[in-house]
């Protein structure tokens, strides 16, 4: 049984990366143009250029900033839940990889652990 984190056999790994647990890319969506993520939370801004990270916290979207990177937005995002929703989150990558990270973020608050984030982004 898989618990959410760790990929299966026949899913893609991103060079980068340790093993995605997204499974194929997201089709694309009619009318749009530009490059789309595989990841969780992750979206392109064509005006920024860049790859903005999104999710929501009791009912509300909240933007964590914009990344040059794909893989680095998506383990923003990845740490932004972890924080939010727990061990039992839904991250792009294996939830064990930011352990170390995440303890020492253990003392913040959900809402100062966001605000560092979002001073880490590009905007």
């Amino acid at each position: 049984e898989r618990s959410g984190a760790g990929p299966k056999a026949s899913e893609g790994q991103h060079p980068e990366a340790g093993a995605p647990v997204r499974r194929e890319p997201l089709s694309q969506k009619r009318g749009s143009s530009g490059p789309r993520s595989q990841y969780l939370g992750v979206t392109f801004n064509k005006q920024a250029r860049m790859w903005q990270v999104r999710t929501n916290i009791e009912g509300k979207r909240h933007r964590l900033g914009h990344y040059e990177n794909e893989v680095m937005a998506a383990k923003v995002y990845d740490k932004a839940v972890i924080k939010i929703r727990g061990e039992k989150a839904k991250t792009n990558f294996e939830a064990k990889d930011y352990d170390e990270e995440m303890r020492s973020a253990s003392e913040m608050s959900k809402e100062e652990f966001i605000a560092q984030l979002r001073s880490e982004a590009k905007s």
